[in-house]
């Protein structure tokens, strides 16, 4: 019954340890797939984005200034007269009167004609709106850069890590060879001793590239805000033919850059 029981607990073992390897999910990224998905995971892009929300609700405060306020105002009040000391107790007269409410209501209506203060109050507004717009655009572009350089760092030291493994291996068979070459008398004991540092500096590189890969895909995972414990996947970058001898006009490329655009909205707030 015991064993029974023995061979029934490491078949369970078995089992949850087999869907545990296979159930690991393997994250398959591509360049477009990334650069896509920074937008709505990367929290620098949604901190961002919620300055510039708040810029467009600062827009919105602002023009209430210029707008007609329309104000009702309602009220009930309950009364009841007390008199006190005026001699009348001796009279017959009551002391107090019969309690009795009252109620009143209003509206007003306040229309600005010229209010200096709250026009330039929305024109700065609308000036830092502008501005966190264009910081929105120039960090999101920023973050898709980082993305992208990572992205090919870690696709660079795979391939480094990868030669690196190859050489280690063929620096292993050498040495082997050479061993066999000095147990058989063929050899020099400084060929075994060259062919051995040539070993130990391999794994020096292999060790070196594992650690580069590791903190590259690292830093993929942190701006795309992947669970670090999710192996990655990544797919090859389709090469684009770029255009070397095209002329380049400065000005447009000044006018496309958003950190530049924002400069110039804070020059105008400036002046206002």
């Amino acid at each position: 019954m015991k064993k029974c029981i023995l061979a029934l607990n490491m078949w369970l073992g078995l089992v949850f340890a087999t869907q545990g390897v296979l159930g690991v999910e393997i994250r398959v990224l591509s360049l477009g797939t990334a650069l896509m998905e920074v937008e709505n995971t990367n929290l620098s892009i949604l901190a961002a984005r919620e300055g510039l929300d708040q810029a467009v609700q600062g827009i919105r405060r602002s023009r209430a200034g210029l707008m007609p306020h329309l104000k009702a105002v309602a009220g009930q009040s309950r009364n009841q007269t007390v008199t006190v000391g005026l001699g009348l107790e001796e009279s017959g007269i009551s002391r107090q009167s019969d309690p009795y409410s009252r109620f009143n209501a209003g509206i007003s209506l306040d229309v600005p004609l010229v209010d200096l203060a709250s026009i330039a109050s929305y024109r700065e507004s609308k000036y830092i709106s502008e501005i966190s717009e264009y910081e929105y655009q120039a960090a999101l572009e920023d973050i898709k850069l980082a993305v992208a350089e990572t992205y090919i760092g870690v696709m660079r030291a795979r391939s480094a890590l990868n030669l690196g493994q190859k050489a280690l291996e063929r620096a292993e068979k050498l040495r082997v060879i050479t061993q066999n070459r000095v147990d058989a008398g063929a050899g020099h004991r400084i060929d075994l001793m060259r062919a051995k540092l040539e070993v130990s500096s391999a794994k020096q590189v292999v060790v070196s590239r594992k650690t580069g890969a590791f903190e590259n895909e690292l830093r993929l995972k942190l701006l795309l805000d992947i669970d670090l414990d999710v192996p990655l996947e990544l797919l090859p970058v389709e090469s684009i033919a770029l255009a070397s001898d095209a002329p380049c006009d400065y000005q447009m490329v000044l006018l496309n850059r958003e950190d530049y655009l924002a400069r110039l909205s804070e020059e105008d707030r400036a002046r206002l």
